[in-house]
């Protein structure tokens, strides 16, 4: 019926339950999953120039960079 399934997740967000749903999902259908995850890269003026960061926060947050 389905091949493959397309997923929109939030880099923000705890994606845990929707995960499940997912995988329970893809494994009735023996389907395929794509995972899409983005968000609007973070503009910051400073000094007059515009400086563009990281497309995800989460990196960021990991390495303690932030």
């Amino acid at each position: 019926m389905y091949s493959t399934i397309m997923v929109n997740i939030d880099p923000f967000a705890d994606s845990t339950q929707l995960l499940a749903v997912v995988k329970d999902v893809v494994q009735r259908f023996d389907a395929h999953v794509i995972g899409i995850a983005a968000s609007q890269p973070i503009q910051v003026v400073q000094d007059g120039g515009l400086y563009v960061a990281r497309l995800s926060n989460s990196t960021a947050r990991k390495s303690g960079k932030v």
